[in-house]
């Protein structure tokens, strides 16, 4: 019932759209490259390449500690890649907060290898 009061699929779909491109857009500008271009990918689960000095590791215990679950690449792509969901009772401002947590994830990495 509530589903269908919020609008059904649609709009479910526009707001997933909507928080992985907020992802998408914040990554991009701290350097971190998405596998696919936006058309391309799903709006539920993306992917991104792993940034330059961070390993899958690093970069999961940080945002785990910041409360946060992100997902390796499968097979091959487990180390140059991971995943992020953007399903489930999410918002902008959960989104900002992991693209922060990511910042400073990376500032950490810089600073170990300066």
């Amino acid at each position: 019932r509530e589903f269908d009061e919020d609008g059904g699929v649609p709009a479910r779909h526009a707001r997933y759209a909507t928080l992985a491109e907020h992802v998408r857009h914040g990554f991009a500008a701290l350097g971190i490259e998405a596998l696919l271009p936006a058309e391309q990918s799903s709006v539920v689960l993306r992917s991104f390449r792993l940034p330059k000095g961070v390993d899958y590791a690093m970069l999961h215990d940080g945002l785990k500690a910041a409360g946060f679950v992100i997902y390796a690449g499968q097979g091959a792509f487990s180390r140059t890649m991971f995943r992020i969901s953007t399903m489930g009772a999410l918002t902008i401002e959960d989104m900002q907060r992991l693209i922060e947590a990511v910042a400073r994830i990376l500032m950490q990495a810089k600073n170990r290898t300066a």
